[in-house]
């Protein structure tokens, strides 16, 4: 199985969970036919609409002066990043009860990064849609994913 990919400027390498095998560097172009493990794929990019555009450049451009938690939860941090921009960012909690601490200590960060290093920290997904900010565990979203795919 192939790992998802984000797209990105210039090229994409792919790689294989099962046996830890990289393949590429291939450029991104929609409809082209990429060729791994005797496999060939269509690669089909969607496209990245104004609304969704319009909120990833306003969490790159939102920069929180001082980020200090000590032990602090996840709903602490959230109604932190949340009242962090001048129009308030929708935060979307698919995790449930989590009650894993987070401490972190940053200056002069981006939202954008900010919301990611809290993903990292606790070991679960961001996504970025058209109008909100959506963290969840990666497991679950294939779950999710695999019941859209049956409707």
């Amino acid at each position: 199985m192939l790992s998802k990919v984000a797209l990105a400027a210039d090229s994409i390498v792919l790689f294989n969970l099962e046996n830890e095998e990289e393949y590429g560097p291939f450029e991104l172009v929609n409809g082209e036919i990429i060729e791994v493990e005797d496999v060939e794929l269509k690669l089909i990019l969607e496209e990245e609409s104004e609304a969704r555009k319009a909120l990833v450049s306003r969490l790159k451009t939102t920069i929180i002066e001082t980020v200090n938690f000590r032990g602090a939860n996840f709903e602490t941090v959230m109604r932190f990043a949340r009242a962090s921009s001048s129009e308030p960012i929708n935060i979307i909690n698919l995790l449930g009860e989590e009650e894993d601490v987070i401490t972190l200590q940053l200056h002069n960060i981006p939202a954008y990064d900010f919301l990611h290093y809290v993903a990292e920290i606790g070991g679960f997904e961001i996504r970025i849609d058209d109008h909100a900010v959506v963290f969840y565990w990666p497991e679950e979203w294939e779950e999710w994913d695999e019941d859209d795919d049956e409707e």
